[in-house]
Formats: structure tokens, C-alpha cells, sequence
């Protein structure tokens, strides 16, 4: 508990033909009761959005050739006795007349 001294001052009333004087200095103890009001906290939560930025490592990619083997038919055709056969060419020639008459004529 807090203590503390202080002259706390007395009116004192009487007739103009007595006079003070200083007596002993009377002390006695007293107590008084204080009533003081605690606060008292009440709390709730509420969310709050926090945002930042993050940076990720993300590893680097390096493209690899992944082989496998696979398999796959193949098929060839092959000639069982060949022989050689003559065929004519026959070729389609489609000209003027006259522009070999001038063709020869240049030469």
C-alpha cells in the first residue's frame, strides 16, 4: 500500500481572549479504505489479412533425351526371281511445224 504525510489543515474556533499555544505533537494511526477500479482486459480475435511476397527457388529445367526402344515392324518387299523385262518409252512430242522450220533457219 501507498503511504504518504501531509498537514491537512483544522479550523479551530474560540473566544478572542484565549490564546494558542503549540501542545505535544499526537500521533495516531488510521486506516481508510480506497476503492480503486482494476481495469479489466476483454480480448477477441478477428482475422486480419497479412500479404507479402515470397519468392520460391524453383529448380531450373534442362531438357534431356529421354530414348527408349521401342519396337516396330518393318517390312520390305523382296522380288523372288527377278527378270528383265523391255518395255518401250513412248514419249509424246507436240510442236509446230512452223517453229522448226524457224528454229533451223537460226542455225
Amino acid at each position: 500500500p501507498k503511504t504518504e504525510c501531509k498537514k491537512i489543515p483544522r479550523e479551530v474556533c474560540s473566544s478572542s481572549n484565549c490564546l494558542f499555544e503549540p501542545g505535544e505533537e499526537i500521533c495516531h494511526e488510521e486506516s481508510q479504505t480506497q476503492i480503486q477500479n482494476i481495469p479489466e482486459e476483454e480480448c477477441d480475435l478477428e482475422p486480419e489479412e497479412n500479404c507479402r511476397d515470397e519468392s520460391v527457388l524453383v529448380p531450373k529445367l534442362i531438357p534431356k533425351n529421354n530414348c527408349v526402344k521401342v519396337p516396330k515392324e518393318i517390312c520390305v518387299n523382296t522380288k523372288s526371281n527377278p527378270q528383265i523385262v523391255k518395255r518401250p518409252i513412248i514419249k509424246d512430242w507436240c510442236y509446230k511445224p512452223d517453229d522448226l522450220k524457224k528454229q533451223s533457219e537460226k542455225l
